[in-house]
C-alpha cells in the first residue's frame, strides 16, 4: 500500500509496503523516484484501470477489425473523432454501456452477442 502520511515543507513522508520514506523531491535519486512512481501506478483508481475492465479495450478493437472498419470509419459512424476511438481501444477512456452498444451496432454485432463473447460464452 502507498499513502502520503504527511507533508512538511519540501519533505514528503510516504509509507509503502511497511517501509517508511521521508525524502525531498530534490534529494531523491533516480531509483527512489522510479519506485515511488511505480507505487503510484499500482494505485490507479480510474475505473478503466481496474482488472475487470482490462479485456474491454482489446475486445472493442477486435470487434472493429472483424467488421473491417478503420478507427476513422467507426468514429464517423459514432460521430466521434479518430482519437476518441483510439483512446477507447487502448484503455485511456472508459466506454459506458450505451457507447458499448453503439460500438457493437456500428460493427453489425448485436450488443447481447458481443457481451456473451466478451464473457467467453458462445453466441
Amino acid at each position: 500500500m502507498f499513502r502520503t502520511s504527511g507533508f512538511n515543507g519540501q519533505t514528503s513522508y510516504f509509507e509503502a509496503e511497511g517501509h517508511h520514506f521521508a525524502h525531498s523531491a530534490l534529494t531523491m535519486n533516480y531509483c527512489q523516484m522510479n519506485f515511488l512512481s511505480a507505487l503510484v501506478l499500482l494505485m490507479a483508481t480510474k475505473a478503466q484501470h481496474r482488472r475487470r475492465y482490462a479485456a474491454v479495450p482489446g475486445f472493442l478493437r477486435m470487434l472493429r477489425e472483424e467488421a473491417g472498419l478503420t478507427q476513422r470509419q467507426i468514429g464517423a459512424v459514432l460521430h466521434e473523432p479518430q482519437a476518441w476511438v483510439h483512446n477507447c481501444e487502448v484503455g485511456n477512456r472508459r466506454v459506458d454501456v450505451s457507447e458499448f452498444c453503439e460500438w457493437c451496432r456500428a460493427c453489425n454485432i448485436p450488443p447481447a452477442n458481443a457481451i456473451r463473447r466478451l464473457e467467453g460464452k458462445p453466441d
